[in-house]
């Protein structure tokens, strides 16, 4: 593989991990594992 090839596959790799991390943060956010949600909504809006 040429240093150039090499160089962008570390690139897209890195590119790569980076949407995963964002894609876990977002699925955590929707599925609420930070804890639940509070039953009150005046509350949640003032949370959010």
């Amino acid at each position: 593989m040429s240093i150039e090839m090499e160089r962008l596959r570390k690139k897209l790799m890195a590119r790569r991990e980076e949407l995963q991390k964002r894609v876990q943060k977002i699925t955590d956010d929707v599925r609420h594992t930070s804890g639940p949600l509070s039953s009150d909504f005046a509350e949640q809006a003032v949370e959010r």
